[in-house]
C-alpha cells in the first residue's frame, strides 16, 4: 500500500504526527488480526479519518500535563483558542464541536466552558482537532471538532502512573493511571482529582436616555472535580476486536457573590442603589458508555463495524438571593430559585468497509443519535415569613430531538494522488415545548451534505490538499427555551423556539513543505453560513437579555500559517497565524453587515538543558471581535514550564506557570436600542503549579 503523507503538523509542546492507533498486540494468537488490521483497519482510517485530522495533541509529551485544565491544553493547539469564560473558538468562531472518542456527549453541550476550565486533561492520551469531519460521523459544527481520546496505545504488558500537583491559591490535583494486558485482553483505567480556585470580577456600565447604571460582581469559588475513565479491548477470534470505553465526571461549588447595582441619573444623582447577594450552589454529573464491535473479512478485505453509545448529563442549581441596602444592610427581600437539567442520548452507528482493486475503497453506513432533554426552574418569593411560588419565575420544558443519517463514501489512492468523496443524507426532527403544552413547536428537515477531499503527494517534501465540506449547526435546548434565566444577573439570557438550523459551507486550501528543519504549512480557508445563529442583546424592562436570533447569511475567508523550525536538536520552535476577514449580518435585526480583518497568534520555544532540563515558554494573542451589536477587545497571555526527568524517565518534576502577566481581562461593549454598554470580565487565570508523576 502506498505510503500516505498525513497533514498532521507537529506543533505546540511536543505535538506529535498521528497515522492512526494501530492494535498492538503481541502474542502469536493476535498476529493474524493485527495484520488484517493493518491492511483493513488503518487503510480504512487513513482514506478517510487521517485526510480530515488537522491537528494533534499527544497529552503524554507534555511534562506538566495534570497542572493544565482542559482549556489550558486546548490553548496548545494551533489555531484554536479559549476565552475567559472557556468558550473555544477556532479560525474566528466559537461554534466547535466537542468530541469523546468521536462521539458528541451531552456532558459538552450546555456549561461546556465551565468544565473545560475546571476539567483535568491527564488522563487523555491525545487531542485531536477536525478542521474537516470524516464522512462516517455526524457533520455538525461550522468550524470543525475537537475529539478527546482516552483508548490505551501503550505497548507493555502493564502500566502504573501516580501523580500530585500542587497549585496556587488552594488547587490542588492528584491522579492514577493504571493498565495492563494478557493474552487477547487488555484495559486502560483512570481516576483524578482537582480542586480549582475561581475568583471572578464583573462590572458593566450601562448609558441610556434616563442615566447610567452601573453592576459590580465579585464571587469566589473552589470547584471539585471528580473524573473517571475506563477503556478494555478483546480480541474475541481472530477476526472479530471489542472495545468498550466508559467516562463518569462530576463537578460540584457553592461560591457567595455580592453584585452592587446603583442607577444614577443624568445630572448624576444616585437614585437607587441595591446590594443583591447570590448564594450559589451547582452540581454536575455526566457519564458515558459505548460499545463497539468490528468484524473483518480477510480474504475480500472487507470490515463491518457497528457501535452503540449511551450518555447522561444532569445539571442542579440552587440560588438564594437577598436584597440589601447597602448603606443600612437591612434586607429588603429575598428570593430562591432552584434549576435542574436533565439530558439523556443514545448513539448508534455501522459502518461497512471495502478495498477494492486498483487503489479504490468504499464505505456505506448508518448513525442514528435519539436524544432527550428536560429543563425545570422553580422559583420561590419570600412574602410575610412564608415562601410563596412564583409560577411567573418558573419553568418545564422538554425538548426531543433525533437525527438519522445515511452516508457513502469512495476514496481512490494512487502513487500521487488520493481523492475522496462522501456524502451524508440527513433527516433531522425537533419537538419542544412545555410538558404541558399542546402546541409544542416541532420542526423537521432532510440536508444532503458532500464531502470532498483530494490531495497531491508533488514530492517527498511537497503536497497538497483542497477540501470542502457543507454542514449543519443545530440549536440547544438552551437556544430554544422561551424562558427566561435570571439565576446569574451578569448573563440573563432567553431562548428562541423559532431558531432554524445553520447551514455552513466550508473549504479550504493546504499546502505542506517540509525543508530539512522547517516544516511550513499556509491553509487558505473559506466559509459561508445560511441562517447563521448569532447573539443579540435586549433591553428589558431595564435589563440587558440575550438571546439567539438568526441573520440572514455571512462570509469568513482568511489564511492561516503554522511553522516548526528545529535549528539544533536542543531547540524548537513552533507558531501559527491565523489572518482572515469575516462578516456578521445583522441585517434582520436592523444593524446592517459587518467586517473586520483579523489576526490570531501563538507559539512556544522549547529548549532541552543539561541534566535532563526541557524550558518552555509560550504564549497566545487573540485579535479584537466585532458582534452584532459591538465588539470584544483583544487580549493574550504567555506561560512557561520547567519540567526535570529522571530515573529512566520514571519520575518527572514540573513547575509551571500560567497567564503571567494576568492580562487576560474581557471588555465587550455593544449599543442597542439608544443604550451604549460596557463589560468587564476578569478571573484568577494567573496559576503557578508544581507536578510530581511517577511511573513504574
Amino acid at each position: 500500500m502506498q505510503k500516505n503523507i498525513i497533514f498532521i503538523i507537529s506543533l505546540l509542546l511536543g505535538m506529535q504526527s498521528l497515522a492512526a492507533r494501530e492494535i498492538t498486540f503481541t502474542d502469536s494468537a493476535t498476529t493474524t488480526i493485527e495484520r488484517q488490521l493493518n491492511e483493513v483497519e488503518i487503510a480504512e482510517k487513513k482514506s478517510a479519518r487521517s485526510l480530515s485530522v488537522f491537528k494533534a495533541l499527544n497529552i503524554n509529551s507534555i511534562p506538566a500535563a495534570t497542572t493544565f485544565s482542559t482549556a489550558a491544553v486546548l490553548q496548545q493547539i494551533p489555531s484554536l483558542s479559549s476565552d475567559i469564560e472557556g468558550n473555544l473558538r477556532l479560525r474566528g468562531s466559537n461554534k466547535v464541536t466537542l468530541l469523546f472518542e468521536g462521539v458528541p456527549i451531552t456532558l459538552f453541550e450546555e456549561n461546556r466552558s465551565d468544565l473545560l476550565i475546571q476539567m483535568p486533561v491527564a488522563l487523555f492520551s491525545s487531542v485531536l482537532l477536525f478542521n474537516m469531519l470524516p464522512t462516517a460521523s455526524i457533520n455538525e459544527g461550522e468550524a470543525g471538532a475537537v475529539d478527546f481520546i482516552f483508548s490505551p496505545d501503550f505497548t507493555d504488558k502493564s502500566v502504573l502512573k501516580a501523580t500530585v500537583a500542587k497549585g496556587s491559591n488552594d488547587r490542588y490535583n492528584a491522579s492514577v493511571l493504571a493498565g495492563s494486558r494478557i493474552g487477547k485482553f487488555r484495559w486502560q483505567a483512570g481516576y483524578d482529582f482537582r480542586q480549582e480556585y475561581r475568583y471572578r470580577t464583573y462590572d458593566k456600565t450601562t448609558v441610556d436616555k434616563t442615566g447610567t447604571a452601573k453592576m459590580n460582581n465579585t464571587a469566589t469559588a473552589k470547584p471539585r472535580t471528580h473524573i473517571a475513565m475506563f477503556n478494555a479491548q478483546y480480541l474475541l477470534t481472530p477476526s472479530d476486536f471489542i472495545n468498550f470505553n466508559a467516562l463518569f465526571q462530576t463537578m460540584d461549588y457553592s461560591r457567595l457573590g455580592n453584585i452592587n447595582n446603583t442607577k444614577t441619573n443624568t445630572s448624576g444623582v444616585v437614585v437607587a442603589n441595591v446590594l443583591r447577594q447570590r448564594n450559589n450552589t451547582e452540581k454536575q454529573t455526566g457519564n458515558s458508555e459505548g460499545l463497539n464491535w468490528k468484524h473483518i473479512w480477510k480474504e475480500q478485505k472487507a470490515s463491518f463495524e457497528a457501535s452503540v453509545n449511551y450518555d447522561n448529563f444532569n445539571y442542579d442549581q440552587g440560588n438564594n438571593f437577598t436584597n440589601k441596602n447597602p448603606k443600612t444592610g437591612a434586607t429588603l427581600a429575598q428570593d430562591r430559585l432552584f434549576i435542574n437539567q436533565d439530558k439523556h442520548q443514545w448513539f448508534g452507528s455501522a459502518k461497512l468497509t471495502k478495498m477494492w482493486e486498483n487503489g479504490l475503497s468504499s464505505q456505506l453506513g448508518y448513525i442514528g443519535q435519539w436524544h432527550k432533554d428536560n429543563y425545570s426552574a422553580s422559583d420561590d418569593d419570600l412574602i410575610s415569613s412564608a415562601w410563596v411560588h412564583n409560577l411567573a419565575k418558573s419553568n418545564d420544558y422538554e425538548l426531543s430531538k433525533n437525527l438519522q443519517t445515511g452516508f457513502a463514501e469512495l476514496t481512490y489512492q494512487s502513487k500521487q494522488w488520493k481523492c475522496l468523496l462522501g456524502v451524508q443524507l440527513q433527516f433531522d426532527n425537533r419537538n419542544g415545548g412545555k410538558s404541558v403544552d399542546a402546541n409544542q413547536t416541532k420542526e423537521a428537515n432532510s440536508y444532503l451534505l458532500p464531502h470532498i477531499e483530494i490531495n497531491w503527494q508533488q514530492s517527498p517534501f511537497l503536497s497538497w490538499t483542497l477540501r470542502y465540506q457543507e454542514r449543519v449547526n443545530r440549536p440547544l435546548i438552551s437556544d430554544l427555551n422561551p424562558f427566561t434565566d435570571n439565576s446569574d444577573a451578569t448573563y440573563i439570557h432567553q431562548g428562541n423556539p423559532s431558531l432554524e438550523n445553520e447551514l455552513a459551507h466550508v473549504a479550504e486550501l493546504s499546502n505542506t513543505c517540509r525543508v530539512r528543519n522547517l516544516t511550513l504549512n499556509p491553509v487558505f480557508f473559506y466559509r459561508y453560513r445560511n441562517h447563521q445563529i448569532i447573539d443579540i442583546a435586549t433591553q428589558q424592562n431595564g435589563t440587558t437579555v440575550w438571546t439567539k436570533e438568526n441573520a440572514s447569511s455571512a462570509q469568513d475567508v482568511g489564511l492561516e500559517m503554522n511553522l516548526t523550525w528545529k535549528p539544533f536538536n536542543f531547540l524548537t520552535a513552533d507558531a501559527s497565524a491565523t489572518g482572515y476577514h469575516y462578516e456578521i449580518d445583522g441585517t434582520r435585526q436592523g444593524y446592517g453587515i459587518k467586517g473586520k480583518y483579523s489576526v490570531d497568534a501563538k507559539g512556544s520555544v522549547k529548549v532541552k538543558l543539561p541534566l535532563e532540563l526541557e524550558w518552555e515558554v509560550y504564549g497566545y494573542y487573540t485579535d479584537r471581535q466585532l458582534t452584532v451589536q459591538g465588539e470584544i477587545a483583544a487580549l493574550g497571555s504567555v506561560g512557561s514550564a520547567l519540567s526535570y526527568s529522571c530515573l529512566k524517565k520514571h519520575l518527572d518534576v514540573a513547575l509551571t506557570i500560567d497567564n503571567i502577566f494576568n492580562s487576560i481581562e474581557e471588555k465587550t461593549t455593544f449599543n442597542t436600542m439608544g443604550t451604549q454598554q460596557t463589560i468587564y470580565r476578569n478571573r484568577d487565570a494567573r496559576t503557578l503549579w508544581l507536578n510530581v508523576s511517577y511511573k513504574i
